[in-house]
């Protein structure tokens, strides 16, 4: 029975965590960008994509947002692997890379992985780990804003966008 409460306990961090995440990213659909939550990953059995973004540029970007309590300690990289003070979570680095990588077979197009934090601080303002990009979620729209920058190509986004629409069923 306690299992059942922790498990309940953590879905509805996670659940706030990916509306926090969707609210700090909305501004970013006024700025011609395409945002998507809670997609569904064909082929990954009940797994779900909890953020994806195409820029004007048609650059995409897929997020695992999580909700990490403060109390539990600094989020950093210890010998290699993704650690919230003592709690060891690189099963996550592992879990977003695979959804991001199938998201990119999908759509047919590199998607850049990234997980927000919310609550526990994330160490220099976020990192790289084996290709995830772990960032405090009050720096997503910096971070996004940063690495799409290029040339507007609006029809090739206008499609990744419709492509992903097609492809990631909502949740």
């Amino acid at each position: 029975m306690a299992q059942g409460r922790r498990l309940a306990a953590r879905r509805r961090a996670g659940a706030e965590g990916e509306r926090r995440t969707a609210k700090l990213t909305a501004s970013l659909d006024t700025r011609g960008w395409s945002s998507f939550h809670d997609r569904a990953i064909r082929g990954m059995g009940d797994a779900n994509l909890d953020h994806l973004w195409v820029s004007p540029c048609a650059r995409a970007f897929g997020a695992d947002s999580k909700w990490w309590a403060a109390q539990r300690g600094e989020v950093t990289v210890v010998r290699g692997r993704l650690m919230c003070g003592s709690w060891d979570v690189d099963w996550q680095v592992d879990t977003a890379k695979k959804e991001t990588e199938t998201v990119s077979r999908l759509l047919g197009v590199p998607v850049t992985s990234l997980m927000a934090v919310h609550g526990a601080r994330v160490r220099g303002g976020g990192f790289e780990v084996r290709g995830v990009y772990v960032v405090p979620a009050d720096r997503l729209l910096e971070l996004l804003g940063h690495n799409a920058n290029g040339r507007p190509r609006p029809a090739e986004a206008r499609r990744l966008a419709q492509l992903a629409e097609e492809r990631l069923p909502s949740y």
